[in-house]
């Protein structure tokens, strides 16, 4: 589990999902024609001052 996600699972019991390997895509595709909005979140959020800090 990543670092800062340790402490937000163990308080509030929440926990993250990622896609990875060679199937990301497929997925990430699935997603987006399920809901168009999905593409809009996901092409903004790197963008947003509450993303991931360094």
């Amino acid at each position: 589990m990543i670092d800062y996600a340790k402490p937000l699972h163990d308080e509030y019991g929440m926990s993250q999902y990622v896609t990875y390997g060679g199937k990301w895509f497929r997925y990430f595709y699935r997603r987006v024609m399920e809901r168009k909005g999905n593409l809009r979140f996901a092409a903004r959020a790197p963008s947003s001052p509450r993303g991931i800090e360094t």
